[in-house]
């Protein structure tokens, strides 16, 4: 029968089909992450091409596979990356901190962990970067993440203020108005 021919080859043939398209897809997030960090969303979309990865070569290699490895699989997923230290929520978290702790060492603000705030005006790129970098953390962390520089005072402050403790200009990503042009 022609259907049964069709969905036989269908079945065959797709999972191997699948790689090629995921390979673009993690060279994708590899430049995200690579410019830019790790932020929740992008660690669960390379989570979930792992995921697909493995469906593609369990449905592609094993003769008889089982449609029950989709949901085993999602589930085991969700469950050990949804909680503790390797948890997307904590990695992301770690991740743009480091991103943001190595741009401030590279200009001088950050001395030996300790803040020194920037006495001379530096790139508009850099003052954009940690703008950036900021209202993320804050906005997804809340400024308590900034404790290990200024200490329990962080905990009232917003992203204006805390950028402004290093000595740059702050841009905010949500709002328009010079350097903001380029976020729309």
């Amino acid at each position: 029968d022609k259907k049964s021919w069709l969905i036989r080859g269908f079945v065959r043939f797709f999972p191997y089909a699948t790689l090629p398209f995921l390979i673009v897809y993690f060279v994708a997030f590899w430049m995200r992450i690579s410019a830019y960090g790790v932020t929740e969303m992008r660690a669960i979309g390379v989570l979930l091409g792992v995921v697909i990865t493995l469906w593609a070569l369990h449905f592609g290699f094993y003769k008889k596979p089982t449609l029950r490895t989709i949901p085993v699989t999602l589930a085991f997923t969700a469950f050990l990356f949804s909680f503790g230290p390797w948890g997307v929520s904590s990695f992301s978290e770690w991740s743009q901190m480091n991103a943001l702790q190595k741009v401030l060492i590279a200009n001088g603000i950050l001395v030996d962990g300790a803040i020194v705030p920037a006495t001379e005006d530096l790139a508009s790129e850099v003052d954009t970067e940690v703008s950036s970098k900021v209202d993320y953390l804050v906005e997804n962390y809340g400024p308590e993440v900034f404790d290990i520089w200024f200490g329990e005072g962080a905990t009232g402050m917003d992203s204006g203020e805390i950028v402004t403790k290093f000595g740059l200009s702050y841009y905010s990503s949500y709002f328009g108005g010079g350097m903001n042009e380029q976020y729309f």
